[in-house]
């Protein structure tokens, strides 16, 4: 199958990726406000919920490569100091995503393992086992 080339747009529509390259930062930034707190409760997850923000975050991830192509693009046209300004400005909003992301996608790879389905799944010693293991290395800080 052959890899689509992707669309090569005109400076004119710098706006309309400054609000794309910003939306994805909000929601980023929601995105990754709303995981944060699991990570001291990762059996308030379940297994779908980790699914989907697998699939949204990995969709989003695949944008950027195409924004900094599109940003790169412009920077090799001759641009307004403004629009120049505003590239560089959509430049750095795009490494401050795909840092996010990466620590969204990071974070979910360790609370997938403690799902509400996977907590549910073990037996009685086993999550006591967990609980005391636990609450020993937590003692040890």
């Amino acid at each position: 199958m052959k890899k689509k080339k992707p669309n090569i747009y005109g400076i004119n529509q710098l706006e309309l990726f400054s609000n794309m390259i910003d939306d994805l930062l909000d929601n980023s930034e929601e995105q990754y406000n709303s995981i944060s707190p699991a990570l001291d409760k990762p059996h308030v997850l379940d297994d779908y919920t980790i699914e989907r923000i697998y699939k949204v975050v990995g969709e989003s991830k695949e944008f950027i490569p195409y924004y900094k192509n599109q940003l790169n693009l412009w920077l090799r046209q001759k641009i307004t100091i403004a629009q120049l300004k505003e590239v560089k400005r959509l430049q750095l909003q795009l490494k401050k995503t795909e840092k996010l992301i990466d620590k969204i996608l990071s974070m979910t790879d360790k609370l997938k393992h403690n799902t509400i389905e996977k907590v549910l799944a073990k037996d009685d010693a086993e999550l006591g086992l967990e609980f005391l293991l636990e609450k020993m290395n937590n003692g040890k800080k």
